[in-house]
């Protein structure tokens, strides 16, 4: 059997799988209280927080006493993120998300959202955390920074942030104006 026959059954299978186990998982994990425990300390304190599975992926929010942002406009991220992802088809190991203050220094004062890799080579998305509640629509934004994510995955760190291989993903799956850099 040919390696490209192989690989295509492979997929195929592993489709199926998804098809019928994703379900289960889904309805198993719907928003559940979910015990995260915070880094150790002289005595174990445990903080909950909402576990939502999307259809791509699985979010936490936190707690309600820690949370800064409005339980709303965190679901409506959540779901702009999930949608996101699959019109990207973008794979797992997913970025880390953190809503921040406008005057963090990733969003330099003018940007509604950044994508950035750390030293390590983990990914992260900053939203600035006005933004959350001010934009109704959250999936052009999200589809932009992801589209910086995806292309640094597909041609390595080393090309430009507005360049060809970012212009060409983001424009498969968002309006050119969305293409584009921006200010707040």
């Amino acid at each position: 059997m040919s390696y490209e026959k192989a690989h295509t059954l492979r997929r195929a299978a592993l489709g199926l799988s998804v098809l019928v186990f994703c379900p289960i998982i889904i309805a198993a994990c719907q928003i559940k209280p979910h015990k995260a425990q915070q880094p150790s300390s002289d005595s174990a304190m445990f903080v909950e927080a909402m576990r939502i599975a999307g259809d791509r992926s699985v979010f936490e929010l936190p707690h309600e006493a820690v949370r800064k942002t409005p339980r709303a406009n965190l679901l409506k991220l959540v779901d702009a993120l999930d949608e996101a992802y699959a019109a990207l088809d973008y794979q797992p190991p997913f970025p880390n998300v953190r809503i921040v203050n406008p005057s963090h220094p990733r969003l330099r004062g003018h940007a509604l959202g950044v994508a950035a890799m750390t030293a390590d080579g983990e990914a992260r998305l900053y939203f600035s955390r006005t933004d959350l509640v001010s934009r109704r629509d959250l999936k052009p934004l999200i589809l932009h920074e992801l589209a910086h994510l995806k292309a640094w995955r597909m041609h390595g760190f080393d090309i430009a942030a507005y360049g060809p291989e970012f212009t060409k993903i983001c424009r498969s799956v968002s309006r050119p104006e969305n293409c584009t850099a921006q200010e707040g």
